[in-house]
């Protein structure tokens, strides 16, 4: 954008003062203007922490004296480069031309500034907007999760009384780490913690009747940063609404890693010919919201219904987990 202003403003430089030679004219604008944009840049940039740390308006103070300041200093060494005046082999200094262009300089950086400043709140305003929507959504999974679960313990206490206090105690802990709102995402690690103490709650009621198969080609889960609970609901869809007649249940979860994306497959078998169960949809569109909030159009969301297997299929963007904790 800095680039994109200094050649607009040298190109209404060269076309107000109509010289003859414009393409040379506008050349020597638009080094000038760039050499002020992007020096500019740089000393913003190198200041960056301690402007931050003041009050707004100081900050916007600051931010504005450093523009001034990368102006005088282009325009001094622009005079001394390239319009040298000597007057008895002493060079002089254009004052007019340095006050002339400090005016236009002093107004457009206000200009810029407040431009960067309605920016950046916007921006801001985005993501809060963002992260209270996102934590809506996660919170509609989680009374349906906890019926689910509960329903499961109950069942345990009639008949295995020390499993069902194992099974509060992972549910303690699933909660522990889904009640935390502090982050919205964490590790790829985590996240299958969670889906695994969620299976273990399912697997003391279905017991041999569910099969789970595992299928990892990721090379380090702990480095990959994923959106909390998104795997869940999906594998909970998979258990619920992929029971055969029998009472069985056959579940893949199969996650890969390429140069660029981590991809998850969460697939359940069906009986043939039976129509996939109405109740996939609501946590189908939680996750399909949650993961366009978050990435816009660079994942991929997927439902394909076929031989005799439900199959969800999504694609989500790399992010470092480590590089974010370190920033």
């Amino acid at each position: 954008m800095v680039v994109v202003i200094a050649v607009l403003l040298a190109i209404a430089m060269t076309v107000v003062s109509a010289q003859v030679n414009f393409l040379t004219a506008l050349g020597k604008n638009a080094l000038y203007l760039l050499w002020i944009a992007l020096f500019g840049s740089v000393l913003l940039c190198w200041l960056r922490r301690p402007i931050n740390r003041q009050t707004n308006y100081l900050a916007f103070s600051l931010a504005f004296g450093v523009c001034l300041l990368d102006f005088a200093l282009v325009e001094v060494t622009s005079q001394w480069v390239f319009a040298p005046n000597f007057e008895n082999n002493q060079w002089v200094f254009n004052w007019e031309q340095f006050w002339r262009r400090g005016v236009v300089a002093t107004i457009v950086a206000l200009l810029v500034l407040r431009f960067f400043a309605l920016l950046s709140l916007i921006e801001a305003r985005g993501q809060i907007e963002s992260l209270a929507r996102i934590q809506a959504l996660q919170s509609r999974i989680r009374p349906h999760f906890l019926f689910n679960s509960l329903n499961t313990i109950s069942e345990l206490i009639s008949v295995n009384p020390v499993a069902a206090d194992d099974a509060i105690f992972s549910l303690s802990k699933l909660f522990r780490a889904s009640l935390d709102d502090a982050n919205n995402t964490h590790d790829l690690e985590a996240e299958i913690e969670l889906c695994e103490q969620y299976l273990e709650l399912e697997k003391w009621r279905l017991d041999s009747r569910l099969k789970v198969t595992w299928q990892r080609s990721v090379e380090t889960p702990k480095r990959w940063k994923v959106p909390k609970l998104i795997m869940q609901p999906l594998i909970e869809n998979a258990v619920v609404h992929g029971a055969a007649k029998d009472g069985s249940v056959e579940i893949t979860i199969d996650i890969r890693e390429t140069k660029q994306l981590i991809s998850f497959l969460i697939a359940n078998t069906i009986d043939e010919g039976e129509k996939v169960a109405a109740g996939h949809g609501m946590a189908l569109d939680n996750i399909r919201e949650r993961l366009f909030v978050m990435y816009d159009d660079q994942h991929t969301f997927n439902v394909r219904h076929e031989e005799g297997t439900h199959q969800v299929i999504m694609r989500i963007p790399k992010k470092d987990a480590l590089k974010t904790r370190r920033s």
